[in-house]
């Protein structure tokens, strides 16, 4: 059974969102710690994403291409690379993002009134460089971004990326996943810029520990839950990409930084 994680905990809402008209609610985040899930104790209180409300689209990035084709989910093909949700009034949600990325579009449908939303789950390294995967996505992610801008109202849009990885530079091991996790952050904001006229804001920077973190997306009220394995530290603090070389001075030993 999932248990919803404290609604204000560590609520992410920065204050300059100058695409969306006044009064215009911007994406914000939840975030709660992930501790070992396999062995919960009293001492440790275990965060959950919230139970999935009935209808809500379960981004799995691991699934079948053919169950995912049958629930309207746009994905990468074999190796899939990437899994992206249609375009509904439904919550969406997805788990074990370790070294992948995610992306939430949000606006209000002219038709309905009601905020309607994508989310997509992608894998870093098949994005990061350029391959036919990557050419494919971005098909898919311009698509989903000129669809969305048709059916919803001007200044009501909004976008935020979340997910990653990042450890030192100075290990050749993580240097790859460093290297990974820049090139990514800074197609996906180039992308949604090009597509939607703004800088998403990068809703946290990447984990600094290994484990994964899960995410949903409540679509009505524009809520983002995401259970990450830390908290409380710099790595947490959400950015835009322009100041990513500021940023990345914070990370390194950030799950060792109390803030």
């Amino acid at each position: 059974m999932f248990e919803k994680i404290p609604s204000e905990k560590e609520a992410v809402n920065l204050p300059k969102y100058e695409h969306l008209n006044k009064g215009e609610k911007p994406i914000i985040a939840s975030i709660g710690p992930r501790e070992n899930l396999d062995e919960p104790t009293d001492s440790i209180q275990v965060s959950r994403i919230p139970e999935p409300k009935e209808g809500a689209h379960d981004v799995d990035y691991f699934a079948d291409q053919k169950e995912l084709e049958k629930r309207g989910l746009k994905h990468g093909g074999a190796g899939h690379a990437y899994v992206m949700s249609p375009i509904d009034d439904k919550d969406k949600f997805s788990k074990n993002f370790i070294n992948c990325t995610g992306i939430v579009v949000a606006g209000r449908e002219k038709q309905t009134g009601k905020d309607i939303s994508f989310f997509a789950h992608l894998y870093s390294p098949s994005i990061a460089f350029k391959t036919r995967k990557r050419e494919t996505f971005l098909s898919d992610l311009h698509e989903q971004m000129e669809e969305i801008k048709k059916r919803t109202e001007e200044g009501t849009i909004d976008a935020t990326i979340f997910g990653g990885n990042y450890f030192s530079e100075n290990d050749p091991i993580n240097k790859r996943t460093v290297m990974d996790y820049t090139k990514v952050i800074e197609i996906l904001s180039k992308e949604l810029k090009k597509g939607l006229g703004f800088d998403p804001i990068i809703m946290t920077g990447p984990k600094t520990v290994l484990n994964g973190e899960d995410v949903y997306y409540d679509t009505a009220n524009r809520r983002m839950h995401i259970v990450r394995p830390e908290t409380g530290n710099s790595s947490t603090a959400s950015y835009v990409a322009k100041d990513m070389e500021t940023e990345k001075e914070k990370w390194v030993g950030a799950n060792e930084e109390p803030i």
